[in-house]
């Protein structure tokens, strides 16, 4: 982060401490708050502040002058109940950014209705980003901008791709997709390309579009594997857990896809730190 902010971790188990953990190392500044002693004394040595308190006493939260904070991580686990009067006391003490961590589906939608401004369900998607990892060998990461959406890159190793214009390739016809940044192999990114711009040997192309034609984009330029299957899975699991065309190259292994890396499922916690708007939504 280029800036400093503070934000304030209530609820610290092993979500918790990794997200401490994360902010401490970017710099930021981090309230520790849990009602184990044990557990604040182990981590008041790396955070700003680590409190003794109740998540449910709001005149404990209020001393803590949690409405002033930048953002406010409700990470706690098993206790719903805490989740839910914590992230109420948070949102009615003034809090701008309330972001919680909900054990289930119906925990999250009580998270929503007062106040959480946004809601993670980490083993939930880690679930998906599995199956979709497990049934995409090809595909190394990715990410979802929506339930149907999703951003992609790829190598370019086809030499029929080879110093050809995007207007050439046509990737919007022929694939469905938009490409929105090229990466050359010396890390030279173009994130404006233009209709006029090449592509060469060994670039990365990033491209945004539908899933299922991002899916099938991999499947003729990748290494020709159908996975429509994991479509199904991963709509499954989101219904369960949230509110060849003409001119196409071929052949096996032309071009190496990789999706880029969830914001929100990561083991350090890095990614769910950074600052995530205001709107309420559930992932």
């Amino acid at each position: 982060m280029d800036k400093t902010e503070s934000f304030a971790v209530i609820g610290i188990g092993q979500f918790g401490s990794a997200l401490c953990e994360a902010l401490v190392e970017a710099g930021q500044e981090v309230l520790a708050i849990d009602s184990n002693e044990e557990v604040i004394n182990d981590l008041a040595g790396s955070v700003m502040r680590a409190v003794i308190a109740d998540a449910q006493d709001e005149e404990a939260l209020k001393d803590l002058s949690i409405g002033t904070f930048d953002h406010v991580y409700v990470s706690i686990g098993k206790d719903i109940e805490a989740s839910i009067m914590a992230t109420l006391i948070a949102k009615d003490l003034g809090a701008k950014d309330v972001i919680c961590r909900a054990e289930n589906r119906n925990h999250a939608r009580v998270l929503q209705r007062v106040g959480a401004d946004l809601v993670v369900r980490p083993e939930h998607d880690l679930a998906k980003r599995l199956i979709f990892a497990k049934l995409n060998p090809s595909l190394i990461d990715y990410v979802h901008i929506s339930d149907d959406t999703t951003i992609a890159e790829v190598t370019v190793v086809n030499p029929r791709f080879f110093n050809k214009t995007l207007s050439e390739l046509d990737f919007r016809n022929r694939y469905q997709v938009n490409v929105i940044a090229i990466v050359t192999k010396d890390d030279q990114a173009n994130t404006l390309p233009a209709g006029e711009d090449r592509v060469e040997k060994g670039n990365r192309i990033t491209v945004l579009g539908k899933t299922e034609n991002i899916q099938h984009l991999n499947e003729i330029i990748g290494e020709g594997r159908k996975f429509n299957g994991c479509t199904e899975l991963i709509k499954a699991l989101s219904r369960r857990g949230s509110t060849s065309s003409q001119g196409e190259p071929s052949g096996r292994h032309w071009v190496r896809s990789r999706v880029l890396a969830s914001p929100f499922v990561d083991g350090s916690a890095n990614r769910f730190c950074r600052r995530r708007g205001s709107s309420r939504r559930t992932l």
